[in-house]
């Protein structure tokens, strides 16, 4: 999903506005083919912060209603985010959705959503609107395990082994962020916990993992048991004793079985360069240039300061800035 992520944002600071929305819409297609294959039993079945983007991106260009489709989709989306990965919806999400709700003319859905979250106001519209992505960590690498089952064989044991694979989460290198500009500022929000939807996403395919690691097992077991056989059967006819027979097939099972062992692996390529998490600062200005910056507050203790391109505001207009702290 996120290789459509990039590419958006890509297309977006090419002034190719049509071509990101695009990639994201084909995020929303991936999750749905994938989730079909699945019976749906995945719990990442959309993706909140991608309909958040697609929002932002509809309202760069004045479409007010698919706007507001895209931002109900991401409110939605935070339900699952909530029950499964600790993330409540931002309130400028709320803000954006009853803004595009009024400008849509829409009254019926601002008025649900103003009642479920009373005390939150419509954005602005006379502002400008600067959007920050802070890009934090790296993604661990897939580790792998195995389930080990003897099974007694004549004068032998054969040992079957299956494995899989798993996430063991890294520390995230950032607490806390927080938008700077003009005497300003806004603390960032995750709104994207990549690093616990790869984890829950692969729990969810454990069993589905573990099922197939199983048939091939079998299927080795099986090549094991006829290599033995046909070993013993060909020593047979070469006028060799049972006992000799035996053992010669004993032999042969054997390397079968090692190499059946060793050959048992999980699958654990990983994309070791994509983020933890997403953190998104959101500021509404008054028109005019602004040179932002970010409060970065790490692990460590530590705090960093990280600069932004000095950018000009005029009413009504978002920009998108984006940065990456590694470590």
């Amino acid at each position: 999903m996120l290789i459509n992520y990039y590419k958006a944002l890509n297309y977006l600071y090419l002034n190719k506005r049509e071509d990101a929305l695009v990639e994201l819409r084909r995020t929303d297609e991936k999750l749905a083919y994938l989730n079909s294959h699945y019976e749906h039993k995945n719990v990442y079945r959309s993706d909140a912060f991608m309909e958040f983007l697609s929002g932002v991106f509809h309202e760069m260009g004045g479409e007010y209603n698919d706007a507001l489709v895209s931002y109900r989709r991401a409110l939605e989306s935070y339900e699952d985010y909530r029950r499964f990965y600790g993330l409540e919806p931002p309130e400028f999400l709320i803000k954006r959705l009853l803004l595009t709700a009024k400008l849509s003319g829409v009254y019926e859905v601002y008025e649900e959503i103003s009642s479920r979250y009373p005390g939150i106001e419509p954005a602005s519209m006379g502002k400008g609107l600067l959007i920050v992505l802070l890009e934090c960590g790296k993604m661990p690498g897939k580790k792998e395990d195995f389930i080990e089952i003897p099974i007694r064989e004549k004068n032998d044991t054969y040992l079957v082994r299956v494995a899989y694979s798993y996430y063991e989460p890294s520390p995230i290198p950032v607490v806390s962020a927080a938008l700077l500009a003009d005497n300003l500022q806004a603390e960032l929000r995750t709104m994207e916990d990549i690093q616990a939807i790869a984890i829950k996403n692969l729990e969810d395919k454990k069993a589905r993992e573990i099922a197939k690691a199983t048939l091939r097992a079998t299927a080795k077991y099986l090549a094991y048991k006829k290599a033995r056989e046909e070993t013993e059967k060909y020593a047979r006819k070469k006028k060799k004793s049972k006992k000799e027979a035996e053992f010669l097939g004993l032999i042969v099972g054997k390397l079968v079985n090692i190499f059946t062992y060793t050959t048992e692996r999980a699958d654990t390529r990983s994309w070791l360069g994509l983020p933890q998490t997403i953190m998104v600062g959101y500021m509404e200005l008054d028109p005019g240039s602004y040179s932002p910056e970010l409060r970065v507050r790490k692990t460590n203790g530590s705090y960093i300061t990280l600069s932004l391109p000095t950018i000009s505001l005029r009413s009504g207009e978002i920009k998108i800035l984006s940065r990456r702290v590694f470590d």
